[in-house]
């Protein structure tokens, strides 16, 4: 089963990234939607200054903002 964006470290998000991008066999609606994703969580953690955190410490950070 495929962990969500959100549930990744970011070494999971850029290797998830670059098979995609590669895109050997083609890619599927499915595909591209799952790259936009990836695309938007790496965004947002190189953003927030947020990449060397586990998804577990950026929800944490997350909480304490609010």
């Amino acid at each position: 089963m495929l962990k969500l964006p959100e549930d990744m470290t970011f070494e999971e998000l850029l290797a998830e990234y670059n098979e995609l991008k590669l895109g050997f066999g083609g890619l599927r609606t499915k595909d591209i939607m799952r790259k936009h994703g990836l695309e938007d969580e790496i965004h947002y953690r190189e953003t927030e200054g947020y990449i060397d955190l586990t998804p577990a410490e950026i929800k944490e950070l997350e909480v304490d903002k609010d």
